[in-house]
């Protein structure tokens, strides 16, 4: 999963609930964080989903990875495909990357649903909907 402008609290509750679940987490830092405005390779952390129960728990629903076309967001729906996932939908914004990753699917004989999402704020009179 990927979020943006995250709070602190927030941060930790999904922490909190992923480490009793003995789900493995990585963070990676915010774009102004990044080395010369560069992520470097050594700041981005792997994403395993090594658990047993996990794996076993994913076969046969339908799973929903968010931020799909990012860095973490693609390897875990790569993982997650591998657990014999009923339907995998990935969820982005960024059309191309999200194109790429659908074909790298396609190139391993996995179906899977793609779904371009643009999120935006409704205002009536001012005041958001």
């Amino acid at each position: 999963m990927s979020i943006q402008n995250i709070s602190v609290t927030r941060l930790m509750e999904i922490t909190d609930n992923l480490l009793a679940h003995n789900i493995k987490m990585k963070i990676v830092p915010a774009v102004d964080k990044w080395i010369d405005g560069e992520l470097n390779i050594g700041q981005i952390k792997h994403v395993k989903i090594d658990n047993p129960v996990i794996k076993r728990d994913l076969r046969k629903k339908v799973i929903f990875v968010t931020g799909a076309a990012g860095s973490i967001g693609s390897e875990i729906a790569r993982q997650v495909a591998r657990c014999n996932v009923k339907k995998l939908v990935l969820i982005d914004q960024a059309e191309s990357p999200l194109y790429d990753l659908q074909q790298e699917f396609v190139q391993l004989n996995k179906t899977v649903l793609v779904l371009k999402w643009q999120m935006c704020a409704m205002k009536k009179n001012g005041e958001f909907i």
